[in-house]
Parts: C-alpha cells; sequence; structure tokens
C-alpha cells in the first residue's frame, strides 16, 4: 500500500482481471465516504494514468488536493500494462489497447457505463 496520505484515504491496492486472459491491471485506490463529491457529475470518480516507465505512484502528491478540494470520493491510480505492479502483455503496446484496459477498469470498479474523470500525464494523457 502507498504511504499514508496527511489524514486523507490511504491506498488498498486493486486488481483487475482481463476477460479471457491471464493478464491483470493492478493500481491503488483511494476511497472516502465523504459526501464533497455528490454534486459532481461524475460522482468523485476518477481514473489516473502515468507517463511512460512511470507508476501509479506518480501522483501520491496530487490524490490528497483532489480529496481536500471536495473534488474526490474515489480516485484510482492505475499502473497500466507493463508498467508498476501490472502484467507484462505478451504482445505490442498500444494507446489503443491501453484506452481498452482503462475501460474495463472502470466497468469493474464503477459498473458499466459510470461516468467518472480520467486524467493523465504524458502517455497516459494520450490514452485519456
Amino acid at each position: 500500500a502507498a504511504p499514508p496520505t496527511m489524514g486523507f484515504p490511504v491506498a488498498d491496492e486493486v486488481e483487475v482481471r482481463l476477460p479471457a486472459s491471464t493478464h491483470t491491471i493492478r493500481g491503488l485506490r483511494y476511497r472516502s465516504d465523504a459526501d464533497a463529491a455528490d454534486g459532481t457529475p461524475d460522482g468523485g470518480r476518477w481514473i489516473l494514468l502515468h507517463g511512460w516507465l512511470d507508476n501509479a505512484g506518480s501522483f501520491d502528491r496530487l490524490v490528497p488536493h483532489l480529496f481536500s478540494l471536495g473534488l474526490a470520493r474515489d480516485v484510482t491510480a492505475l499502473d497500466m500494462s507493463g508498467h508498476g505492479r501490472s502484467d507484462h502483455r505478451g504482445s505490442a503496446y498500444h494507446a489503443v489497447d491501453f484506452a481498452a484496459e482503462v475501460t474495463i477498469v472502470a466497468d469493474a470498479l464503477y459498473g458499466a457505463d459510470a461516468r467518472f474523470s480520467l486524467l493523465g500525464h504524458s502517455l497516459g494523457a494520450g490514452v485519456a
């Protein structure tokens, strides 16, 4: 798990197995029961996508600010395929494949067709 975040929710590790595969996407999920994000169209749900050769931990300093500003209630920072603790693919890496994986993870975490915000840096911005 990630280090404590200044009184804000501490991360739990999350794993989502991709359908028809042994491939698992991992990340860090921060959740709060606070009602602060109830007024946002996405319900305060966020998925954060890191840059090339980085990992979910790159957002450790940003996550507390999303909560303190009342913008977040459920934040997941993913380790995209081949990065961090996620499995490596047996095939090439392409932004379209990363985007499909994000959709699968979002459906698993929030339910099909749930609204959420995406925030990405570098490679993650292209995927978002």
